[in-house]
């Protein structure tokens, strides 16, 4: 999806970028219970790979799912992250009211798939490798990440973070502007709204995805942590030589792939 969508040609020109199959997606297994899918595992699977490759610290960008990995990772391991970009609206700040719309969605995806959880209709404007990323996913991964995702708060832990963070997010996927709120408590936070239903959708500037931290600082104001470190997102490697190496999940830890070329 990163590669489809610009970031890797853009990114891997100015600095190493990490992209990695977290468990239940890609080519890493699928754990069938709800215990395996917390967002304690889910972050601790990042610091595996960062230990795998030998980086000490890093800047993480998720988008939906991997935003809020990003945000436990900053929370739960501070320091093996710089920096920190979300893309996609955050959870709800009313937790019971998420917990029943999460319910919902369980209950949805094992009725229906992905067809009972997101309107199809929608589905297929978005791009095709953005359709093809979603089918090629196990919907059970999302309902049992769901399941497990009740006993997390990540609203608790903002006021903690204090680490460079970028929210990226489409006005209309937050129309009760809980990025915002989320922005104002995280001590070093900062909200870029695109005015677009989600942050996938075509724009009349297509480009803007595209560009490189170097390039973009200037407009965005980034701060020289999102680019002083190896960069860290969810699905394979691709260090600047061209390179690939896929982590991938296996029997309960992530294990390197042997270099491709």
């Amino acid at each position: 999806m990163w590669r489809d969508a610009g970031y890797v040609d853009a990114l891997s020109s100015v600095r190493r970028c990490v992209l990695l199959d977290h468990r239940g997606h890609g080519r890493s297994e699928q754990p069938p219970l709800a215990q395996a899918h917390t967002m304690e595992r889910y972050a601790a699977d990042v610091v595996d790979v960062l230990d795998d490759l030998a980086i000490e610290r890093t800047a993480f960008w998720g988008y939906s799912q991997g935003g809020e990995i990003g945000l436990a990772l900053a929370a739960l391991h501070p320091s093996r992250i710089v920096a920190l970009i979300s893309t996609g609206v955050i959870s709800s700040p009313d937790r019971r009211a998420n917990s029943a719309e999460d319910t919902d969605g369980i209950r949805a995806i094992r009725h229906g798939g992905w067809a009972g959880f997101l309107d199809p209709a929608a589905l297929s404007s978005m791009p095709a490798w953005f359709q093809r990323q979603v089918q090629a996913t196990n919907p059970e991964m999302l309902a049992l990440w769901f399941e497990a995702y009740a006993d997390w708060n990540p609203w608790d832990r903002l006021s903690q973070m204090a680490i460079p963070i970028l929210m990226f997010v489409g006005e209309l996927e937050d129309p009760e502007h809980w990025n915002s709120r989320a922005a104002e408590l995280a001590p070093n936070a900062r909200l870029f709204a695109l005015q677009v239903s989600t942050i996938w959708e075509p724009t009349s500037d297509p480009t803007w995805s595209c560009r490189s931290p170097r390039n973009s600082s200037t407009a965005l104001d980034l701060p020289s942590s999102f680019r002083a470190e190896p960069f860290v997102n969810l699905d394979h490697l691709c260090p600047n030589g061209g390179t690939r190496r896929r982590p991938r999940y296996v029997r309960g830890r992530f294990e390197p792939a042997p270099l491709m070329p």
